[in-house]
């Protein structure tokens, strides 16, 4: 496994960005997720159902304020490389004219994933909310219900994630406010090769500034 230390982390992505060969096999299991990063796949057959992946936040003023809150189907351990971000940590409560619709996230025979809305409205208390810098490091556990928030700097996050415990998780969207894609067959278009080359390039030139240094 990649290890979460900074100068390791500096060393692999280093050897990464010279390897075609590596980047296209990174690529082809990346995407812009609907939250407004991107989700690069660094590693995913260690044998144990466990990944490791960066999340790239752009500087960027049209990416999403939020995520709709959400849990997961394992859990994770997330560190920050660069950048700042919000957690915030919530529970929901059943309520006739809650301000939140509840979806499903189901996975189907076929291995895909459903991503449906009930009928279910529910009001949100925010348990607790903390901001994370370069170097601090946090744990989700499965089932908590969380949203990042991204600062607008720079920001990227490596994620450590342990083998799903389950086939389903959920989302809590406002009323009115979409998910992003949603549906069934989920598909997402892929990274090219060259486009996670220069987002771990500007990794570690953002590194580099913050006086990350291997």
């Amino acid at each position: 496994m990649i290890s979460s230390t900074a100068d390791q982390v500096i060393r692999e992505l280093k050897e990464i960005k010279k390897d075609k060969k590596r980047l296209t096999k990174i690529a082809e299991n990346s995407y812009q997720h609907d939250n407004g990063f991107f989700k690069i796949v660094l590693q995913d057959n260690d044998g144990f159902g466990r990944k490791v992946r960066l999340h790239v936040f752009p500087k960027n003023a049209n990416i999403h304020a939020a995520e709709n809150f959400h849990n997961h189907r394992w859990e994770f351990t997330s560190d920050i490389l660069v950048g700042q971000i919000r957690n915030d940590n919530s529970i929901f409560e059943r309520a006739d004219n809650g301000k939140f619709i509840k979806w499903n996230y189901v996975k189907q025979k076929d291995g895909t994933f459903s991503l449906l809305p009930t009928t279910e409205t529910w009001n949100q208390i925010t348990i607790n909310s903390n901001v994370y810098v370069s170097g601090d490091s946090y744990k989700i556990n499965t089932g908590t219900i969380h949203r990042i928030i991204p600062s607008g700097k720079f920001t990227a996050t490596l994620v450590h994630t342990q083998p799903a415990s389950t086939d389903s998780c959920f989302q809590w969207a406002e009323i009115g406010h979409d998910v992003g894609q949603n549906g069934v067959n989920q598909k997402k278009e892929p990274l090219k090769w060259w486009e996670v080359r220069r987002l771990i390039s500007e990794l570690l030139t953002e590194m580099e500034i913050e006086g990350v240094v291997a």
